[in-house]
């Protein structure tokens, strides 16, 4: 039987929890990836830059971790949502750029006399 000294089982218990958490933060990161591959996939987060624009997609482990460490309140602080999605870009949907609204000319469309309202 091995002896173990109490800084030898110590470092082991150390390096078993780094091991954990290494492995936790892979699991995370390839769970995001395959979130912003859906949502590329799909198709549904082609945005006009402004309107409306959604920031980008969470899953719910990174969610529930992060609000229960720091308080479900988070999500509303733009400053965390914006350094969250700048350590996660694989949640961050495209933008289309340079899109143009078109506002007809009202000229074109005012009501002629003599036709019904």
């Amino acid at each position: 039987m091995e002896n173990w000294t109490e800084e030898r089982m110590t470092e082991e218990v150390g390096r078993l929890f780094q091991d954990e958490h290494d492995a936790k933060v892979a699991l995370e990161r390839a769970t995001q990836e395959r979130l912003a591959e859906s949502v590329k996939r799909l198709g549904a987060c082609k945005l006009v830059d402004g309107l409306g624009q959604k920031l980008g997609s969470v899953d719910e482990s990174s969610y529930h971790y992060w609000g229960q460490r720091l308080g479900y309140s988070c999500w509303k602080d733009k400053r965390f949502v914006r350094e969250y999605f700048k350590e996660n870009p694989a949640g961050v949907p495209e933008t289309v750029l340079a899109t143009k609204i078109i506002v007809p000319d009202s000229a074109k469309f005012e009501r002629k006399e003599g036709l019904a309202a």
